[in-house]
């Protein structure tokens, strides 16, 4: 789908806030240019003020019950049990909350931009939540991980989000200890856990086709076995469960007689800085922002400047909005389920304060309402179906059961609160798409028998689910 009479090479305001942002709304004004964009990602995160996202440190009040029952051993069996169902009720409307809190951002910001790339890289660095503490916090997790440094450089993001407890509890780092450790030989249980070491390298830097071999895997493995959780759900390096010996991943290699815990930050460091990695994340930036076949082109302007840049995401993110595939008026990707549903509100010019209101009042309403249909169209919220993420293909989104349920979704949308009552199927065709409006889509809005069901064809539409 093309923006009629539009030139490829051509900034474009109401593109810029579909393929870029969270979508077009009444009441927010399109980006001004690709420089206001970035300096927007410079400013202060007012979003992240306004609808703050409960951190990890809420769930610290249960720590010592639960370590108290441990302690008392079996005969406590059945108050552990009866204290992981008090946990689970009481943690669920924080995953509510927070889920909402994410969707206000969206629906509500300046521009999107923000929004839009952290649900990338929360996409890049999946995870769900394991344990009885951290299975509602993913979202903390992205607030505390992802989103402060999506604008910053790569290094500090890598080491934010491969080291928070979140990912360590998912890919089972808690357990891993050194087959040579002091721990190994005095018969600790457990044994070396290659998970992390291995999705760092396949899927967080040198990705699927980098330069490395199973031998790298095991080397950084080894490197990352001191690396655990304390009960505090603090990130720490435990030495006893460290492999002895100096470890060589790629081009780096530790030093056995130095803090462990820097060598693996410096080897994060290399791996963030690797010509690899500078291709692998630019392509899928790439990918994710235009299409699932970018140009070349476009994809060796971002890796360039990478690697100029030492890994300055700003800096690839200038390189690829400067880009005039960044421009071309064909829309190739389709919107998933979160971003279908955001820019669904904020076309409608819906208030995201009664999103946070409801997650208080009638957390339940966030499951039923907006969790449970996205599950249904495709995207379990904050359970990826694995490690690399949720599906880039744009084909992988537009099955008959997902476009079935995100019509059923739109048919109720008008229901929610914050939408206004007097929300228009034309107005919204028009505030939502601009000038990527077809006039066929145009005149089903106006010709609809039904507001609910004119609001539910433009959303429904094949122009408002491309981005």
């Amino acid at each position: 789908m093309k923006i009629a009479g539009e030139s490829p090479t051509v900034f474009q305001p109401a593109l810029a806030a579909i393929r870029f942002g969270t979508g077009r709304s009444p009441l927010h004004p399109d980006p001004e240019a690709p420089a206001a964009m970035l300096a927007a990602l410079a400013a202060p995160d007012a979003a992240a003020g306004a609808f703050p996202v409960s951190p990890v440190e809420d769930v610290l009040h249960w720590v010592e019950p639960m370590r108290e029952l441990q302690r008392a051993g079996r005969g406590a069996d059945a108050q552990r049990l009866e204290l992981l169902r008090e946990i689970r009720k009481a943690e669920r409307p924080y995953e509510a909350a927070n889920l909402a809190a994410v969707l206000a951002r969206g629906i509500g910001a300046g521009d999107g931009f923000r929004d839009r790339l952290t649900l990338f890289w929360a996409d890049h660095f999946a995870t769900a939540g394991r344990g009885p503490f951290l299975r509602n916090r993913v979202d903390s997790y992205v607030d505390a991980a992802i989103r402060p440094h999506v604008a910053g450089r790569f290094e500090d993001l890598l080491k934010a989000a491969v080291l928070h407890p979140v990912m360590l509890k998912y890919l089972d780092q808690t357990s891993s200890i050194g087959p040579e450790s002091r721990v190994a030989q005095k018969g600790g249980r457990g044994g070396l856990n290659e998970n992390l070491g291995r999705e760092v390298l396949e899927l967080h830097t040198l990705g699927v086709g980098g330069s490395y071999g199973q031998q790298d895997v095991r080397q950084m493995a080894e490197l990352l076995a001191g690396v655990t959780m304390t009960d505090e759900l603090e990130t720490v390096f435990r030495q006893a469960r460290a492999e002895p010996g100096a470890e060589h991943v790629l081009g780096f290699s530790s030093n056995a007689r130095r803090d462990r815990m820097w060598d693996v930050e410096q080897a994060l460091t290399y791996l963030a800085r690797h010509p690899d990695t500078a291709a692998h994340l630019s392509r899928k930036l790439a990918v994710h922002f235009l299409s699932d076949a970018p140009p070349d082109d476009l994809v060796t302007a971002m890796t360039t400047r990478y690697r100029e840049t030492g890994g300055d995401l700003a800096q690839v993110y200038a390189a690829m909005l400067d880009h005039p595939a960044s421009w071309d008026p064909t829309l190739h990707k389709i919107r998933r389920p979160v971003d279908f549903v955001m820019a669904s509100l904020r076309g409608l010019g819906a208030d995201p304060r009664a999103l946070v209101t409801m997650a208080e009042e009638t957390p339940q309403r966030i499951y039923g309402r907006f969790m449970q249909p996205m599950r249904f169209m495709g995207q379990d919220w904050n359970e990826p179906e694995a490690p690399n993420g949720w599906p880039e293909e744009a084909a992988a989104w537009v099955s008959a059961t997902a476009l079935s349920e995100r019509l059923k979704w739109a048919l109720r949308v008008t229901e929610l609160p914050g939408v206004p009552q007097d929300a228009d199927p034309v107005r919204l065709a028009e505030a939502g798409l601009g000038a990527l409006l077809p006039e066929e889509v145009r005149f089903a809005a106006g010709a609809a028998e039904t507001r609910r069901e004119g609001i539910a064809l433009v959303l429904v539409s094949p122009a408002f689910q491309r981005r």
